[in-house]
């Protein structure tokens, strides 16, 4: 860091705009002769440098926890962010569902079992000749009355049905199912980007603090050392006292923003643990990263890209294919349902019946007629499908669209980093140059302060944009659909 301080005019309560004099050098019995003031201001000058460079030799404040890589953040937060947990069960319960669905085609076993204590005897009569006749005569040969007493009875059925005609309409409800597991998926995918993408935004926002924390220690550690330089200077009426408030207003400011800007680091790092899903006063440091090297990228292959990448794009699409399997098993319902069915039923109590009964036949279902249920719900079920149609060619615009000015905003970040660059570049330089007219008594008080502002100022910018950068690449990435 490059310092530059300013000397006023030697007379007490003067100030002047005519190059700066030396200080006389009086003669004080008993004491040293005192040296020139543009001598102290540059021993002063090199004290502050090496103040500065002992600064950014420590770096960051050290601190306790791990060191964070970005990397190891995002594959804590795809494994751990609650959302993203949230979206993998919703893929588990899809996946269940589809088993589910499968299931259907094999064979239904039911089961009914009655079991009953008669109220009233039970009274069967039986005319002579119901069951017909032989050759010694009718069946019975006279009216006969059967009467079963208050017993307690049990019934009991049992089916195996396979469904027939079903299968079609089953398979269907797996294809749904399927189609299902696959939004699921790409929702999956999305938050995962999401989650991605927010991690990448708070590391980036962490670099920038720790950066801007490094420069205003600086600062601090600059008009420290120069408070103390200006006081003497008061004392012995060399400087104004409103040149020392001057001074430690700044000190007082570089102070808060140093306060500040450990609150916001405090903040970020606990969004950042908060999005990796673990405790928020988890303690960490994180890896600084280069600056990113320049992407050669071309529009038009980058929408390309998302439109095959997007979950969005591929979640609506799916859409279209869940509406139109929708659509064909509502259809379906026009199929009568056909089992081929093999019952037996057994029973107590009422001796004149078999008591264990067989039978393998074709149960058939149909409803005949719905008052045009089926028609109404098939129109429903086609402006469905015509809805997720327009949902699809809406979000392909909309991609296109997002690509396209994530596009121009990663370009414009990448001038920005050439601009501030040149710009703090050029600070540097006119500090360099204050300095050397103030060790020479050719600037004044003012301008140091002045041209230390604007240095810090450029680096901010370029901080800022260094950020940007890293932010618009993030979020460039994310429109086209990079995992």
């Amino acid at each position: 860091m490059q310092i530059i301080v300013l000397s006023r005019d030697s007379r007490p309560g003067s100030v002047t705009n005519k190059p700066p004099l030396v200080r006389r050098q009086a003669e004080t019995p008993g004491r040293f002769r005192r040296k020139p003031r543009w001598a102290a201001a540059a021993v002063f000058l090199l004290i502050l440098q090496f103040l500065g460079q002992a600064v950014r030799s420590q770096g960051p404040t050290p601190a306790t926890g791990e060191l964070l890589t970005l990397e190891q953040a995002i594959a804590r937060a795809q494994q751990a962010n609650r959302q993203v947990i949230t979206a993998r069960l919703e893929l588990d319960k899809a996946e269940a569902q589809i088993a589910a669905a499968k299931t259907y085609r094999f064979p239904v076993f039911s089961l009914s079992a009655l079991g009953s204590q008669r109220l009233t005897d039970m009274t069967f009569e039986f005319d002579q000749g119901t069951f017909g006749n032989d050759e010694s005569g009718p069946i019975p040969r006279e009216d006969v009355t059967y009467t079963v007493d208050q017993e307690f009875q049990t019934i009991v059925q049992a089916q195996v049905a396979q469904p027939i005609s079903q299968l079609y309409q089953i398979g269907l409800g797996i294809q749904q199912a399927e189609v299902g597991r696959d939004i699921a998926r790409e929702q999956l995918r999305q938050e995962n980007q999401a989650v991605t993408n927010a991690v990448k935004d708070v590391f980036y926002e962490l670099l920038q603090i720790q950066s801007a924390m490094d420069a205003v220690r600086d600062e601090v550690a600059f008009y420290a050392e120069f408070e103390r330089l200006v006081a003497d200077y008061v004392k012995e009426q060399t400087a104004l006292p409103a040149d020392l408030m001057d001074i430690q207003a700044r000190l007082a400011q570089s102070r808060f923003d140093a306060d500040k800007l450990a609150d916001s680091l405090a903040t970020q790092k606990e969004a950042l643990n908060d999005l990796m899903g673990r405790d928020i006063r988890t303690e960490f440091r994180v890896d600084p990263m280069p600056a990113p090297a320049p992407q050669e990228a071309e529009l038009e292959p980058a929408r390309a890209r998302a439109l095959e990448q997007r979950p969005e794009i591929r979640e609506a699409r799916l859409r279209v294919s869940q509406a139109e399997l929708d659509r064909r098993l509502k259809k379906a319902e026009y199929i009568p349902q056909v089992y081929v069915s093999l019952d037996y039923s057994t029973h107590t109590n009422i001796d004149f019946l078999p008591r264990n009964m067989f039978s393998l036949g074709v149960l058939l279902k149909w409803d005949i007629y719905d008052w045009g249920r089926k028609r109404h719900e098939l129109v429903q079920k086609l402006k469905t499908k015509q809805q997720a149609d327009e949902a699809l060619r809406e979000t392909e615009s909309q991609v296109l669209r997002d690509v396209g000015d994530k596009f121009r905003r990663l370009r414009q970040a990448r001038a920005q980093v050439d601009v501030c660059r040149l710009a703090e570049s050029a600070a540097r330089e006119k500090l360099r140059v204050v300095r050397d007219s103030f060790a020479q008594q050719a600037a004044l008080l003012k301008d140091v302060l002045q041209a230390q502002a604007a240095a810090s100022d450029a680096g901010s910018q370029y901080r800022q944009a260094v950020l940007a950068i890293w932010t618009a690449k993030a979020d460039f990435e994310k429109a086209v659909g990079e995992d």
